[in-house]
Order: C-alpha cells, then structure tokens, then sequence
C-alpha cells in the first residue's frame, strides 16, 4: 500500500494515481490536520490522506507520479506492506495492477 497526504482537493491527485500509475484502488479521507516542520518553522495545514492499494513491484512507479504531479515540494509517499488479507481483495489487487495503463 502507498500512502500520502495532500491538499484538500486530493480527488484529484487520486484519481491520477490510479489512472497514470499502479494503484488498483485509492482511498481519500479528508479533513486530516497536519502539524510539521518545513524549513525550520512549524507548520499546520488541512489536508487529505491517500491511500493507494497497489504492489510493493510497482511503488516506484506510483511515486513518481505523485513527484511529478503533487503540489507540494516535497510531497509524502510512503509504503506498508500488507502481510495478510483476505485472499480474493489481494488477488483482486494483483489482477487490476497487471492491467494498469503502465503495465498494459
């Protein structure tokens, strides 16, 4: 799985995920508030966590998509692994990756 953060208005940045990277699922949950230093001042900001449902092969691909097309300068994009789940969600995973526009 890929995780991020983003503006509010991250439909957007989803939907370019799954539609120009591997992701065969992506998860929007707004009104996330962020606390974080960026150049040496602290910073607060509404934002909007993503979450992509992808394979661990294709996280590369899925980050630079989001390099290329995020707002932020240095945008987060970061992966967990899934070490269990139901196995059709993770066939079902697999299935739609192989079949992504990247990988078609």
């Amino acid at each position: 799985m890929g995780h991020g953060t983003g503006p509010q208005g991250g439909p957007r940045s989803g939907q370019r995920g799954i539609g120009f990277a591997p992701g065969s699922l992506c998860q929007i949950i707004p009104g996330i508030e962020s606390h974080y230093w960026w150049q040496s001042q602290l910073e607060s900001a509404s934002e909007c966590q993503i979450i992509f449902k992808t394979r661990k092969v294709l996280m590369a691909a899925l980050g630079e998509v989001i390099q290329a097309h995020h707002p932020y300068e240095v945008p987060e994009c970061v992966s967990v692994a899934m070490q269990e789940g139901l196995p059709s969600y993770l066939q079902w995973i697999d299935q739609e990756t192989d079949q992504s526009p990247t990988n078609a």
